[in-house]
């Protein structure tokens, strides 16, 4: 697994969609339905600019 700085986790996490009753800052919904806990244990970023722009993810911002 490649490790990315929070700042790039915490950028694809607010990317994946919040769903009406459930509560966002625990789940999401990416491909697949994530745990914000679980990250490095279930869920995992490939690629951080996937379907996104570099200044979105960049960790300098």
């Amino acid at each position: 697994m490649a490790y990315f700085p929070d700042q790039v986790i915490n950028a694809v996490w607010n990317k994946a969609t919040a769903v009406d009753g459930y509560d966002s800052n625990i789940w999401r919904k990416d491909f697949a339905w994530i745990r914000r806990d679980h990250y490095g244990i279930r869920w995992f970023i490939s690629h951080p600019y996937f379907d996104s722009t570099p200044q979105d993810v960049d960790p300098k911002k």
